[in-house]
């Protein structure tokens, strides 16, 4: 699993690919809480699934933060939260792919004996296939060279 950068390149390029170019990695962009991919994430035809996060003033998602005046959460933003502890603005592609991760996880402690490829195409065939106008997902493939194969959708636990 793979959180590709925060800016609008496409991260799988022939010339000059990052690490999620890399066939056994599961590249990750993000989604904003509308479905729409976060125009500040990378994209390309490794991008897998994106994961959700803020993006642009969106919901803010919450986690831990570095205790003090060296987390993120200072206490000067009126929005996030009194105690410094938790930051109530984590971001990006650095908050979408441990929720994909988070996501694969509950898959195997439902499954198990899951292979790495067979958790993957489950996810893959479950994504969530947001925003079709803008993503323009291939009709045989079911991928976007924007959007992947859409967003990390769990529905489909309910009856696994």
């Amino acid at each position: 699993m793979f959180a590709q950068n925060n800016a609008h390149v496409d991260a799988c390029r022939v010339n000059s690919p990052d690490i999620s170019a890399h066939p056994h990695v599961i590249a990750i962009s993000s989604a904003d809480h509308h479905g729409v991919k976060v125009p500040r994430s990378a994209y390309g035809d490794c991008l897998k699934l994106l994961g959700p996060t803020s993006g642009d003033g969106g919901v803010g998602i919450a986690t831990t933060d570095r205790t003090g005046d060296k987390g993120f959460n200072t206490s000067s933003d009126s929005q996030n939260f009194e105690d410094k502890s938790f930051h109530k603005n984590f971001f990006g592609t650095s908050a979408a792919a441990p929720i994909v991760a988070g996501a694969f996880g509950l898959l195997y402690s439902l499954d198990p004996d899951l292979s790495a490829e067979e958790a993957e195409k489950t996810m893959l065939d479950h994504a969530a296939k947001v925003s079709p106008d803008l993503a323009d997902y291939d009709a045989i493939t079911g991928r976007s060279h924007m959007y992947g194969f859409g967003r990390v959708d769990l529905r489909f636990l309910r009856d696994y």
